[in-house]
Order: C-alpha cells, then structure tokens, then sequence
C-alpha cells in the first residue's frame, strides 16, 4: 500500500483497461466506445492511500472494478452502448472509505465521452453498533464504560456548552460515569471532525435476585384467623456475586379468614446482609391455598318410633338436642327432620335424622352428621268391603270363569292416590254343560299399596247354583261341479264354532254332519241342491240350514282321432278335393264347403260336424289348404362375345316343361321370358353375366336361374415412337408418340441396353451416370384393360457431358514485401468449394501435374511454391463429365495481410507500433493453425491449487506454454491445453503454441477472416486476472460467438484449442 499526498486541486486521471468482469453471453456489437474520465478531488490536502473504480451497465449484469488505480487520465475503452454508472472511491492507510464520487454516463454506439467527477471527501460518524455501553457493577461505584472507542475519537458531555473542549477516548474502552455524552472522529489528516453519535452511559442496575420455592402448609381447617398454619421454609437465593453476604426472611398470609378452596397465600421476601443494597429481592410468590370447614357435631337428640300408615315417610322429633363447636360468638344454629326409611307398613324400620345449619357465620362450618340409628313401626289401616254382584248361568265355552263385578271400598277409608281395590274370585266346579252347576266365590285386596291396608272383617266363600248351556255349533257346505255323465264329486261338510281350543275330533261324543244330492250320474245338466243332516256332541248342537249348489255341465265330444290336413299338388289339368281322416265319434256327422278345385292356386276348405246338442257342446269346423302348385318351365340361355367398343349382340331364351299336351301359344295367359346384361358399349373388357327374368302364365312359373357369359375382349393399338433431345449426360430425353387405339392412359417403359430401367415409367427421361456407354430406347404399352399391344423406338448411345466453366474473379499472388514469397494464395471461390485441381508453371510456359486443389471455408486456396508464376485451375474429370476448361492465372505479388496462408498456417495478426514485439521496419504477427488444432478440447489442468504465474498480454503466449509444460510435466496425466499446442507440427513448424489471452483476443477480433472457427469458446494459455476469480483455479477464455471478450473457466473444464505461432 503507498500513500497518494495529491496537492493539486484537480486529479487527472487516466485509466487504460480491458473490462475484467464481465460474466455471462450477450449479442455481438457492431461497434463499441471509449470514455474519457478525469477525477475532481472538493479537499485536495487530504491523504488518500488507494482509489477504486466501479462502472456497471444500467439493466444489464455488465460491471467492472479497477483497484489501485493511479495518476494522471485514463480512458475505458471498448464499452457498449447504454447508460453506464460510474463510481471513485478513496481509501486511508486502515481500509476505510473517506471519500466517493459518482457519474452516469450515456454512451452511443462507436461514441467517444469526454466527462469528469468530483470526489467528496468527509469522516463518517461512529456507527452506535460499533459500541457497547455498560453502567457501574456497584451501587457505590460511579464508573460505567463504552468498549470499542479508538484513540482517533473524542468525547464530551452532551449537556456542555457548543464551544466546550472535548476529551480523547482511549483505544478499546473508555471508562465514564453515568450520563450521555457526544462521540466523535477528531479532526485530523486535513479532515474536518465527524458528525456527533449520542451514548448514554446508564446509572447502576440493582442485580435481581431469584429465589427456589418456598415450603409452607398450603391447608387448614377454619379458625378465624388468616394466618398460615406450620413453619415457613425459604428457598435457595441466586444471584449473587461471589463474596457477597445477602440474607433472605419470609412471611405468607391468606387474602382473608373465610373457607375456600382457591384462597390465594402471599409469600412476601426481605433481604438482610452487608451488600443487599446491591440487590433487588425475589418477586414476591403468589400460591394457592385452601381453608377448609370445620365440622360440628350435636347431642341429645330423640323422636317418636310409632305411627298408623299414613302415606309418608315423616317422623316426629321429640327433642333436638345441643350443638357442639362453634368458636366463640359467632352466629350459628341448628334444625333437625326425621324420616322412615320408606313409607310402607312394616316393623323395625329405619329412621334417619337429617341436621342443617343456619344463621351468618353457618359457611364456615360443616353440619353434625345425620343420625340413621333409630328404628320404628309403621302399622297397616282397616278398610270396609262393599261385595260384588255374580252371573249364574252361561253358554258352554270350555272353563269353570263365572262373571264376577270387583265389588269396592269405603272410599272415605282409602288415602287419596293410594292404589288399593278389592278383588272377588268365582268358578263353577266343573267346565261341561249342565243344569245343576256349583258356583264358589273369594276375595281379596289388589294395587300397588294394598300391603298397606286390611279389611276389618274377611266374607265366607259362599256356593250358589249355576248353569251351563250347550254351545251351537254352525255347519256349512260349499257349491261343486261335474260334466255330464260323471259320478257326484264328494260333498265336505265345514263346523266351525268349537271354543277353548277343541275341535271335532277332541269335542267328547262328536258325531260329524254329512251332505247329499237327488242327481245322478245320467241326470241331464243343470243346477240341484246339496243339504247337510245329523251331526251330535256333549257340549255342542248343530245348525244344518245351509245348502251348496251341484252345477252339472256339458261334456265335449272327443274328435282327437279326427283330422282334416293340408295338401299340396302340382298342376295336372285334373280336379284335386281334401277328405277327412280318423272316425267320428258316435252321432257325429260331418259336411264340407269350398272342396274341389282344378286351376292352380290355393283355396281353403271347411269340415263341419254335428252332434247331441242337449248334454255336449258343439264342434268346432276344421280347415285345411288345398295349393295346386303352377308347374315349372324352365329358360336357358346360351354364351356370347364381342370387341370393346361394340353393341351386345342378341340373346335368345329356350323354355321347355309344358304340361298337358300344352304349348307357349296355348298356355293361358303366356308371357316369354327375356335375356339381358350389364355391359354396354363403354363398359370394359372381362366376362359379364347374361341373366334370364320375367316370363308369366297361369298355371306356370318360370326358373330362370340359368345363366350366359358375354366375353368382352380388349382392341388392339397402332402406331409408332421417336426420341427428341440430346443423346448425352445429364440431358432429357422425350417420348413423341403417333398412337391409335392407345386408351387414355398409355404407359412408359424406359430400356437401357436391354433392361429395364427401374423407375423410369413417365414420356420424359434425365439421362444418368448408369446410361453412359450404352444405349437408351423406350416402350409404349397400351392402356391395360381395354387396350392391347407395344410401340418401341429407335435405340441410340449415351455419352459424358462437357466439364463446366468458372464463373466470377479468380486471383492468384504472393503475399510478400518485406515477408518471403512461400506459398501462393487463391481467392475467389465458393466456400468449401470441390472438384477442382491446379496446375503451376515457373516460367510460364511449362506446366507440371495437376493436383487436387481444397478450398476452405473462406473460399481461398494454397499452393506451396516459391517460383510460381501462372497457375492453371480446372475442374477435375469425373464419371459423368470430361474435365473442364482451363482458367490461366498470373501469380501477383502484394502485401502479406490478415487471412493470407503463410509460414505454416494463416497470419492471424500483425503487430501494431503499439504491440510488445513491434519492430519499425519489419513484419511480424501471429500465425493460426487452419483449423482448431482439438475438435473435442482439452483441459487446462487437473490440479485448482497450483498458480503458474501466467501473462496476459501479447507476446506473452509462448513463455505460458513452456511454463505450463515445466510445471505439469511430471504430474498432469493425460492430454491438456498447452501440451497439445505444443505438439501440434502443421507446415514442418514445431515452435507453436497456446495463445495468451490478448493474443486470442486479436484471433477473435479477426475470426471472420481467418476462418474455420466451429467453436464457441477458446482457452487461453492465462491464467485468471479477474477480481473474485483466483488464478489457481481458473483461466480466461474467450467467447467467439457473441460479445463476451473475457470469461474464466475451471482449469479441469475441457475447452477446444487454436493453436499459434510467431512470425
């Protein structure tokens, strides 16, 4: 680091630089611009130890930084066009920013700006993050401090006068009482002071202490007082410095005296000891505590152990008895119930005597506790019965239940809601019917509190006579039916009314009812009576006035063996009848209707049968179909032929099959049969059927299923071929043909010294490579289907096409003066031009061999010679063309440039007055290889932590090659970046190399013209520069696809190569 001491008022600065840090791929420019900048200092006695310049693309991540920059102007060149923010900054000897200027910029495409900036120096204030501010430790001290203040600050109070002195800090910590003061930078460097930073030293903080948990009894029964019960144990204290003596005392009351559960108890601490003032006691504890009440107690009670059932439960105290507990005056008093264990009638049962408490001071106390040890006697009431009223007699119904009414109870005797109700019970002695029955009757009490009462006096069961009557049973029968001539279906008598579960075959001496009819078997049809008799038991009579209907009906006859049946017959000029098949039934007879026919067709006949009308049902008619087919006649037709194009010819019909002794013209109503088909004059060649329709008679049809064949055969075409155009390589050769008869769409066959050419199938044929030597004729065929036959033409031989001619300007020279004429440069051709070789003559006169000659991607060629002085240039002769003609060029002499083969390869660049290496007088350069000396790339280096040292500069390429090589000789394995240019010996030179980053610039710069660059990006033999980038493990690359001149890669990236050398 070195001082700057500027006395001037005006720093002109100047900066030469390429841009450093650019970072990512943007468009090519067309042109870039340069900035002048000159650096106005507002306090030029200050000392400055170092500046920085920042410049950075508006909206883009374009920026640069320049460190140490020194005197005088500078200009930033090659820039692109935008609004550029440009920054100085000053620095001190410790690092810190004292000063800063800015200037935005708008720049233009190829704009040269001249502009300036001011730097305005000043101390900043003291950051308060900087500082850390602690009070006194003691309550008796008065010295607090502000750690991180240097000897450049100074200080006052912040209450002093404007023009009072202030006081240098101390470096690390300067000790203050408590107060706020003002901080500042002093003076100095020939820097005013720094503005004021306000700090406050505080007063002393007293340290709160904590405390454990104190141990107290959090529960007591109630006495009256709020004071804790038991002893009271403090926790552990911390908190305190060592060496300190602090003491600490308890004391814990309730919120008040009166009973609860969630009383709240405060802990409150006291400090003691020589340093408790230095300490602020514990927060005092709040716990929860309960107060609980105190229980009473009583004696000397007693109460009434008898009563009549009265419905309740209540008992009588007789005596209270006196309350024991209460403290002191307080206002407290005691009542006191007895209750049964139940209200029901019963002896020793259980009485409960219940306390409560009343008067003011009552919540504080619990009541004495119930007393359940009396025991007493609840005696049942008498009642008076009212007896019931009795049914002597009743209808059998299978049980000895006599009616009864309940009777009832002197209601005045019964409690209100009480259940109770008398019951009364009577039976017969025995279930059967009878006259002389025995009825007994009992009673007693029923309801939910009958337990609780009795009846003064209990009736006698008494007897009474009773009667049972038979029940009537109800017997029915229901209507049936026969035909006529049947035996009397069984008649089944139904008896319903059995009670108690009895049916006939239980009911004691039960004889059944049964049912009859007068009709019999030969009893003609009609509706007869069915009535029901008898029927007996003991304890049933029956009622038989029902009666059921026997409905006989019609018999129908049985005709199942009778049948009248279809029948189908031919046309025979006969009658045709249908007759019946199988025996009548007897006393049937039968008849017919529309039986009898003789003419073909189909008619229904009807049978109709007769019978005994009275007892059988009539007969159904029976048909039957009589069809007298037509007889067939049968038509044939024969096969006939014609030429496409033609009419059909006529087709003749033959029917044979008459019946009869019948012909065509005497079959009635005869119409003949016709032959036809689909094909007509247009249609084309193949067979089509000759089908037979119509023909119609009346006792006739016709099958016309047979079937003919018209053959229609293709016409035959006519005429004849010739071939125009030119019998050679490359040419069209066209079909000119004179046809008749050839269809719309006659086709092509193309034949090279007798066969086919595949492909070749249209009127026009591009003469090829295969035809030359031989002889080319074509074939025209008719068109298939309805046309015939072939046309060829004459045959004729191919040859090779004349070679072609050059077109544009073609030149030929030595680059030289003051470079060595050693290889001739063509231009003029097409990029990547093939097919053609040359042919150089030294004395202008002789020429030698011709050799291929390969054209690059800029459209030049080289020969190697150093006495050319005319070339010949031709294209070469090839399987389809004789070699062309020859284009004769003087050699020319001009001045070695740019692009120019030479030395080995082509010059890539020519120092300038200003490049290392530059003599007056003499020309010198870079030359490339022709093409990339790595397609796939290679590595710079595997090892990231290894700095070679390189230069960036021109001339600096080859130094960084050797040195590369000495320092990865021994450890690098394989391939890398510097070894391979190394090795690269193109034109018999073994001096190349990798170039360096500026010498791979200027390849760049000249890319277009040096030609042959596939690759996007380059290595260089340098070694990173760029700020934030270590050279250890980066290089710089180049970008030859867009604008970015500068990027930096891993070392162990792989990255292709152009090698170079010096000339």
């Amino acid at each position: 680091m070195k001082n700057i001491n500027t006395t001037l008022s005006i720093i002109s600065i100047v900066i030469l630089c390429t841009l450093l840090s650019f970072v990512g791929c943007s468009d090519m420019m067309a042109t870039l611009g340069n900035i002048s900048l000159t650096i106005d200092l507002d306090t030029p006695e200050v000392e400055v130890a170092s500046y920085t310049l920042e410049g950075n693309l508006v909206d883009t991540a374009t920026r640069f930084t320049l460190n140490n920059i020194t005197p005088p102007r500078h200009t930033l060149t090659e820039l692109k066009q935008g609004r550029w923010n440009l920054s100085v900054k000053a620095f001190d000897d410790q690092g810190s920013q004292i000063g800063i200027g800015t200037k935005a910029v708008d720049l233009k495409e190829g704009q040269i700006v001249d502009t300036s900036l001011l730097v305005v120096f000043s101390q900043s204030t003291p950051l308060a993050s900087a500082f850390t501010i602690t009070g006194p430790s003691r309550h008796d001290s008065r010295e607090g401090s502000v750690a991180g203040t240097t000897v450049k600050m100074e200080y006052r109070l912040a209450s002093a006068a404007e023009d009072a002195p202030f006081s240098a800090c101390s470096a690390g910590i300067t000790l203050l009482i408590p107060g706020t003061y003002k901080v500042r930078y002093a003076a100095a460097h020939g820097l005013q002071a720094s503005e004021c930073l306000t700090v406050t030293v505080p007063a002393y903080t007293p340290i709160q202490l904590t405390i454990t948990s104190t141990s107290l009894t959090t529960t007591k029964e109630y006495d009256g007082t709020n004071t804790v019960q038991g002893s009271i144990t403090p926790g552990t204290l911390s908190g305190m410095l060592s060496g300190d003596e602090v003491t600490v005392h308890t004391q814990a009351v309730y919120d008040s005296s009166s009973v609860g559960n969630s009383k709240t108890i405060t802990v409150t601490y006291f400090l003691g000891g020589a340093d408790a003032n230095n300490y602020l006691k514990p927060v005092d504890a709040a716990v929860t505590g309960i107060i609980q009440q105190k229980q009473l107690s009583i004696t000397g009670t007693s109460v009434d152990t008898s009563k009549e059932y009265d419905n309740a439960t209540r008992a009588e105290v007789s005596n209270l008895g006196s309350l024991v507990g209460v403290i002191g005056s307080e206002q407290v008093s005691v009542t006191a119930s007895a209750v049964y264990r139940d209200k029901n009638a019963g002896t020793g049962k259980q009485i409960t005597v219940t306390y409560a408490l009343t008067g003011d001071d009552k919540d504080n106390y619990l009541k004495p506790v119930d007393d359940a040890s009396f025991a007493g006697t609840i005696t049942r009431k008498a009642l008076t019965a009212n007896l019931p009223s009795i049914q002597l007699s009743k209808e059998y119904d299978g049980t000895t239940a006599v009616f009864t009414t309940s009777g009832s109870l002197d209601e005045d005797d019964v409690i209100p809601g009480d259940d109770v109700q008398i019951h009364a019970q009577a039976s017969y002695n025995s279930a059967t019917a009878g006259d002389e029955k025995t009825i007994t009757v009992t009673y007693n009490l029923r309801g939910d509190d009958a337990n609780n009462y009795t009846l003064l006096a209990d009736s006698s069961n008494s007897s009474l006579p009773g009667v049972i009557s038979k029940r009537r049973l109800t017997a029915t029968v229901g209507n049936h039916t026969k035909i006529y001539g049947q035996a009397n279906p069984s008649f089944t008598v139904n008896v319903t009314g059995f009670v108690n579960g009895e049916t006939a075959s239980t009911a004691g001496d039960y004889v059944a009812p049964i049912a009859s009819t007068a009709a019999t078997t030969t009893t003609d049809t009609g509706n007869y009576e069915i009535s029901i008799s008898g029927g007996s038991a003991t304890n049933y009579s029956f009622n038989t006035s029902d009666t059921g209907t026997l409905t006989i009906n019609k018999a129908t006859y049985d005709m199942s063996a009778v049948s009248f049946t279809d029948k189908t017959v031919t046309y025979n000029g006969t009658e045709q009848s249908l007759p019946i098949s199988g025996t009548l039934p007897s006393g049937v007879t039968v008849s017919y209707t529309d039986n009898a026919k003789t003419d073909a067709g189909t008619y229904t006949a009807t049978a109709h049968f007769s019978g005994d009308a009275t007892n059988y049902e009539a007969i159904a008619d029976k048909t039957a179909t009589l069809t007298i087919n037509k007889a067939v006649l049968t038509a044939t037709v024969g096969d006939y032929s014609k030429t496409y194009g033609t009419a059909n010819p006529v087709f003749t019909v033959s029917v044979t099959g008459f019946v009869n002794g019948e012909t065509a013209l005497t079959a009635g109503d005869y119409v003949a049969p016709t032959a036809s088909t689909a094909a007509t004059t247009t249609t084309d060649t193949g067979n089509y059927e000759i089908s037979i329709s119509g023909g119609s008679a009346t006792n006739y049809s016709f099958n016309t299923s047979d079937t003919g064949t018209l053959i229609i055969e293709p016409i035959t075409m006519t005429g004849s071929v010739i071939l125009t155009g030119s019998w050679t390589y490359g040419e069209t050769l066209t079909a000119v043909p004179t046809l008749t008869n050839a269809g719309p769409a006659p086709t092509y066959i193309w034949v090279r010294n007798g066969g086919l050419i595949a492909g070749a199938t249209e009127s026009t044929y591009t003469l090829t490579e295969a035809d030359i030597g031989y002889s080319i004729k074509v074939a025209i065929n008719a068109t298939a289907g309805n046309y015939k036959g072939q046309v060829v033409s004459t045959a004729a031989n191919i040859s090779k096409a004349a070679g072609a001619s050059f077109s544009g300007t073609i030149s030929a020279y030595y680059p030289y003066s003051p470079a060595t004429k050693t290889i001739v440069n063509v231009t003029g051709f097409d990029v990547n031009q093939t097919g053609l070789e040359a042919n150089i003559s030294t004395d202008g006169t002789t020429y030698g061999s011709y050799d291929e000659l390969e054209i690059d991607s800029r459209g030049r060629a080289m020969i190697s010679t150093t006495s050319a002085t005319k070339v010949k240039i031709r294209y070469k002769e090839t399987p389809t063309a004789f070699p062309g003609a020859d284009l004769v060029l003087n050699v020319a002499e001009q001045d070695l440039a740019i692009g120019d083969y030479y030395a080995g390869g082509v010059v890539g660049y020519i120092y300038q007055t200003y490049d290392p290496g530059y003599v007056e007088g003499q020309l010198h350069g870079l030359i490339a290889a022709k093409s990339d000396t790595s397609t796939n790339g290679s590595k710079w280096s595997t090892n990231t932590t290894l700095t070679i040292g390189t230069g960036i500069g021109i001339g600096t390429g080859s130094s960084n090659t050797d040195a590369i090589i000495l320092a990865l000789g021994g450890s690098e394995i394989g391939m890398y970046g510097a070894k391979e240019a190394r090795l690269y010996t193109n034109g018999d030179y073994n001096d190349w190399f990798l170039p360096s980053w500026h010498e791979l610039l200027k390849l760049r710069d000249n890319r277009v013209v040096i030609g042959n660059f596939v690759a996007s990006v380059y290595m260089s033999s340098s070694e990173s520069t760029q700020p934030g980038w270590d050279p250890w493990p980066y290089f710089h690359a180049v970008y030859f696809d867009g604008d970015m001149r500068n990027h930096v890669f891993d070392k162990p990236a792989v990255t292709p190569i152009r090698a170079v050398r010096y000339f």
